[in-house]
C-alpha cells in the first residue's frame, strides 16, 4: 500500500494515510466533524506566534504532509500535472 502511496504522490496525487481529516493534530483536542472540526482546530492552534499556547509548525502528522505536497509543487520536473 505505502509503495501505491508514493507513487501517487509522484504525480501529484496525495493521498491522506491516517484517514478522515480529524485524524489530524490529535494533541489539540479539536472536536466536531468536518467544518466543525476545522473551526476549532483553528482556535487550539492560535494566529499569535508569541502568545502561550500557540501550536507552531513542525516536522510531523498535518506539516509532514504539506512539506510533501510543498516538494513536489516547487520542483519543475516533477511528474503529473505541468
Amino acid at each position: 500500500m505505502k509503495r501505491l502511496i508514493d507513487d501517487l504522490a509522484r504525480y501529484g496525487v496525495f493521498v491522506v494515510e491516517i484517514g478522515e481529516l480529524e485524524s489530524w493534530l490529535p494533541a489539540i483536542n479539536a472536536h466536531g466533524e468536518g467544518p466543525e472540526w476545522v473551526m476549532s482546530a483553528f482556535a487550539a492552534l492560535g494566529d499569535d506566534p508569541g502568545a502561550p499556547g500557540y501550536v507552531a509548525p513542525s516536522t510531523d502528522d498535518v506539516w509532514e504532509f504539506l512539506d510533501r505536497v510543498a516538494v513536489w509543487t516547487a520542483n519543475p520536473s516533477r511528474q503529473g500535472i505541468p
